[in-house]
């Protein structure tokens, strides 16, 4: 179940996907669902997601625009995705592809 809930949030990272959607997709409950994950991959189904998100960003700044990035990896408004970003990688960006271009 773990396995599956991965490979349908890296194959669906740029939409929004929601843990109820997730759990009537595997047919279980939101928070068993949200339970399992958390035990067998030590984060939040949400906290993954953010994080895979990110991840996929930092590989697609050398090639886009960081508001180009910010939809294409599912985040509906771009401050919020580089606050995300920030927190993942301490600092912006504009400031990573910068670092990354050199």
């Amino acid at each position: 179940l773990t396995t599956n809930t991965i490979n349908f949030i890296e194959a669906n990272y740029d939409k929004e996907l929601k843990i109820e959607e997730l759990s009537k997709a595997f047919l279980v409950s939101p928070s068993y669902l949200s339970r399992l994950f958390k035990k067998e991959v030590g984060l939040g189904i949400h906290e993954y997601l953010r994080k895979y998100r990110v991840l996929q960003a930092s590989y697609l700044l050398s090639k886009h625009s960081v508001s180009e990035v910010s939809y294409m990896c599912g985040f509906s408004d771009c401050s919020h995705f580089i606050s995300v970003f920030k927190s993942f990688f301490d600092c912006t960006p504009g400031e990573y592809k910068k670092r990354t271009m050199e």
